[in-house]
Parts: structure tokens; C-alpha cells; sequence
């Protein structure tokens, strides 16, 4: 039973469960500010789970290696759609913001192209090997990868600077909101930074989808 908690099936299918029931929850306040970028955010935070628990359960390398180019796209997307709604909740300029919007979305896109259909080239991936008795995946991190990932830390950061400016101007009670609000994605960020530093507690797994689910 201990062996079980500690796998990292269970704890995916939770952040699923709680991602995609917080932004169904979204949607039907669609009328909210910022209610849907907020949904797409936690329905990507539930795909991305979905990658990680089907990246663990698999055991052939190629299955595996499909779960995490996958994973790696809805992880693009989270920190995009964050920061639309940090920009809609901050009533940040529509038109500007919309632009800023579509024109990030293009570094993530373009980083799970290259991952899933130029693993050769060793930008994301310079290296993948499987473990053995049980199989995880082990990446050497190429230098796109790093480059992707400071970029979804930066706009996480911007989407943080505009919920805390909004906080210290915000009566009470929209300032606990947008405090909490803004302290929000600290432990999802934790996570995939452990998983960056080899220091996660599931090796080769990025316990950042299980953080975001229960921060949602």
C-alpha cells in the first residue's frame, strides 16, 4: 500500500481529477474576468498529468519519449494561458495584451515540433536512456530545453509581477485573492524545477502537473 502511495499513477490521476473538475468550474463562470484563459490553464495542467502518468506506466522507450514531447507542449501552453489571465484579471490593455498572447505562443509550439519530430538534432533531448528494473526514462537536457524553460519561468514571473502590482492597489477582499492568486504558481514552478535539477521525487517524472493540480 506504501509502494503504491509513492508511485506516481495515483498521484497524476489526482491532478487530473482536480484540474479538469477546477476548470469546468471556470467555465461556468465564463462571464468572470479572465474565466477563460484560467480554464485553459487547468485543462493543460490536466493533459500534462495525463503525459506524465502515461509516460510512467509505459515501458517501451518510443511510448515513453511520445508521452514526454507531449507533455512538453501542454506545458507550453500553461504558463501562456496563466499569463493571459493575470492580464485580464489586471485589466492590462486588451489589444496589447491579446497580440502578446498569440505571438509567446510560438516558442512552445515550435519546441514540441523539434522534440517530437527532430529528437536527432539534440536540442530538447541530447540524450534519452531507459532504466532498468523499472523503466524510466533519463534525459540529458539539450540546450533548447533550458532555453524553454527559463522562457515559461519568465512569463510565470511577468503573470506574478502583474497579480502582485494589482494586489497592493486592490481593497480587501480582491487583495487576499489576487495575494493568493499570485502565490499560486510557486509550487508547480518548484516542481518542474526540481525536475530540471534531477531532484524529483519520481525519477524522470516532473511532479509539477501534481503541484498545479492542487494549487488550481
Amino acid at each position: 500500500m506504501e509502494e503504491l502511495l509513492l508511485r506516481p499513477e495515483p498521484a497524476m490521476a489526482l491532478a487530473v481529477g482536480v484540474s479538469l473538475y477546477a476548470g469546468v468550474l471556470v467555465l461556468r463562470r465564463r462571464g468572470a474576468p479572465g474565466a477563460a484563459p484560467a480554464a485553459v490553464t487547468m485543462f493543460a495542467i490536466a493533459v500534462w498529468a495525463v503525459c506524465e502518468g502515461g509516460e510512467a506506466m509505459a515501458t517501451a522507450p518510443q511510448v515513453k519519449l511520445f508521452w514526454a514531447d507531449l507533455g512538453l507542449l501542454a506545458l507550453g501552453v500553461t504558463p501562456i494561458s496563466w499569463l493571459g489571465f493575470a492580464a485580464a484579471v489586471t485589466q492590462q490593455p486588451r489589444r496589447r495584451h491579446d497580440g502578446l498572447i498569440c505571438g509567446l505562443s510560438l516558442f512552445p509550439l515550435f519546441t514540441a515540433l523539434i522534440a517530437a519530430c527532430s529528437p536527432r538534432l539534440g536540442w530538447v533531448w541530447s540524450a534519452v536512456y531507459v532504466t532498468q528494473p523499472r523503466p524510466h526514462l533519463v534525459y540529458t537536457i539539450g540546450w533548447l530545453m533550458f532555453v524553454f524553460s527559463a522562457y515559461c519561468f519568465v512569463l510565470v514571473g511577468l503573470a506574478m509581477w502583474w497579480l502582485v502590482s494589482f494586489a497592493t492597489r486592490a481593497k480587501a477582499p480582491y487583495r487576499q485573492q489576487a495575494w493568493l492568486l499570485a502565490c499560486a504558481p510557486l509550487a508547480p514552478c518548484l516542481g518542474s524545477l526540481l525536475c530540471l535539477l534531477d531532484k524529483s521525487p519520481w525519477p524522470g517524472l516532473n511532479p509539477g502537473p501534481f503541484c498545479g493540480g492542487l494549487t488550481g
